[in-house]
């Protein structure tokens, strides 16, 4: 493994971002658990003559940090990424999993306000800076693909480390052929989707950016999007995981969305589901319950867990079994509200 993490090193300095003599790199990461792969990023920048540096960023820390930001340390902020941009000329980040829920407490309008201040500086870094980013693997990234970590471990340096001089030409073909296409449908479980790509730029990303790599970017002309698409795998954003996203488009708009994390849908052992506004308004505003307590109710101690006390639905089903008519009547409103659902889809 310590020979692929070199090699993965050495990919990154000499062909990701091409470390010129005496260019400034920042490498930043929120893993010591990468520390070996660091220390020969280290020592690659200096064979090429370049000055490295290191940040590494604790997550629990950082999102505290943030929770309790106000205007003032946002104006800070803003100040210490334009020094970023303006000290550094490379970036290389490396990011770890550990809880993808860290964050999650962060204030919208904070976020909002740090982007608003900082976009610049961000625009500077991503356009005129040479960056490359990675996810490290780590335990959680193992525990969701349902494989050991060594074995998990493994693959993945092995796929950070593909011959990217060569994928840069086995991607030619597909390049070509999106440059002459003009519509494009998708289909799969849940999802009819098609639009337009005709005369959009066509971008192919070879571990330049990335890594791993090996994809195409390129985006639908907004009006030709329609049809529905269903996210099949959950999608961490900003705190949040969200699971089983559908969305409806007609003519590049939105019409229809599922979100059933956040309680769209029929109940489930946790999920309220679909609950009435005007109760639900009621109580977020009857001066009794937090805005936790709320969302806690909708979604975590909604479902069966309210109407039962119990979020397995192997006890719903013995209790069922054993004559009771209230187990009965939830399970019967949990199978009508499913096939309802899947009769609309």
């Amino acid at each position: 493994m310590e020979n692929e993490l070199l090699k993965l090193s050495n990919t990154i300095v000499n062909y990701s971002v091409k470390v010129k003599e005496g260019e400034r790199v920042l490498i930043i990461t929120n893993g010591i658990e990468s520390k070996f792969l660091i220390k020969a990023l280290i020592r690659d920048i200096v064979k090429v003559k370049g000055i490295p540096f290191v940040r590494i960023v604790d997550n629990e820390i950082n999102a505290l940090l943030m929770e309790l930001t106000n205007s003032k340390r946002i104006d800070e902020l803003a100040k210490h990424k334009k020094e970023e941009v303006d000290n550094f000329d490379v970036f290389i980040s490396i990011r770890y999993t550990e809880n993808e829920y860290e964050g999650k407490h962060i204030n919208t309008s904070i976020r909002k306000e740090i982007g608003e201040k900082t976009s610049k500086s961000d625009d500077i870094r991503i356009n005129k800076r040479k960056w490359v980013l990675l996810n490290y693997p780590s335990l959680i990234d193992a525990y969701k693909i349902g494989m050991p970590y060594d074995e998990y471990k493994n693959y993945a340096i092995k796929s950070m480390n593909f011959d990217y001089s060569s994928m840069e030409q086995d991607i030619k073909p597909l390049k070509e052929l999106m440059q002459k296409t003009n519509k494009v449908r998708i289909v799969s479980p849940n999802t009819d989707i098609s639009f337009s790509i005709k005369n959009m730029n066509i971008v192919p990303c070879c571990g330049t950016s990335n890594i791993p790599d090996g994809e195409i970017y390129t985006a639908p002309i907004k009006n030709s999007v329609n049809g529905k698409i269903t996210y099949n795998t959950p999608s961490p954003y900003r705190g949040e995981v969200f699971n089983n996203v559908s969305l409806t488009f007609e003519n590049g708009k939105i019409v229809d969305v599922a979100n059933a994390l956040e309680g769209d849908g029929p109940f489930s052992p946790e999920r309220a589901g679909a609950v009435p506004p005007g109760a639900l308004i009621r109580m977020c505003f009857s001066g009794k319950y937090t805005e936790k307590e709320v969302y806690k109710k909708i979604v975590g101690n909604g479902g069966t867990n309210a109407y039962l006390g119990t979020n397995d639905m192997r006890d719903v089903i013995a209790g069922m079994n054993e004559g009771k008519e209230d187990y009965k009547l939830i399970f019967d409103a949990f199978i009508y509200q499913m096939a309802k659902e899947i009769g609309a889809a």
